[in-house]
């Protein structure tokens, strides 16, 4: 689907809609002319319908923003440790080693466990 094509149609309909629903254009008009005219207008509200749709369907995946973030944290970051305690590298969320999660149970953040260090927490 095509934003702009979506645009152009819904900016045609505002134009008509000032044209009291296009009776002024259709005055001098075949009836034919007339039918592909109607048969037009549905299929550009069936194109927008569609549209509406997808968009739909990805605004329930989620913003560009969550995406985003999303990828950010389902990349591992090793995590210190310090004296049995280890800090989600993202959220610094404190848990023992006791349980080593592959993602962090508050913030989602994925942990490389390959890679820990130990340092200060």
């Amino acid at each position: 689907m095509d934003v702009q094509k979506a645009l152009d149609i819904i900016e045609k309909w505002n134009f008509f809609y000032g044209q009291r629903a296009g009776r002024e254009l259709w005055g001098d008009k075949p009836t034919d002319v007339q039918n592909q005219d109607i048969e037009d207008f549905k299929r550009d509200l069936d194109y927008i319908r569609q549209f509406m749709e997808e968009l739909q369907q990805y605004r329930q995946v989620g913003t560009v923003e969550e995406c985003r973030t999303d990828r950010k944290r389902s990349t591992p970051i090793p995590v210190m440790i310090n004296g049995g305690v280890y800090k989600c590298p993202s959220c610094g969320t404190g848990r023992s080693v006791k349980h080593r999660y592959n993602f962090c149970p508050k913030c989602g953040q994925a942990i490389d466990w390959s890679k820990m260090r130990e340092g200060e927490v």
